[in-house]
């Protein structure tokens, strides 16, 4: 599905990153973005706005 999506001149994004293996592999296969609790925990929508 990446690769289509770039293909297609779409970004790609990846959920559950959870930790380093998983960002490793997702940087292996140029996804552009994840989201994860490896890579931050959420903020209550209070404090973003």
């Amino acid at each position: 599905m990446n690769a289509v999506a770039h293909t297609l001149g779409k970004s790609t994004i990846a959920e559950y990153v959870e930790n380093e293996q998983i960002l490793s592999i997702l940087k292996d296969l140029n996804v552009d973005c994840g989201q994860g609790y490896y890579l931050g925990m959420p903020s209550p929508l209070e404090q973003i706005l």
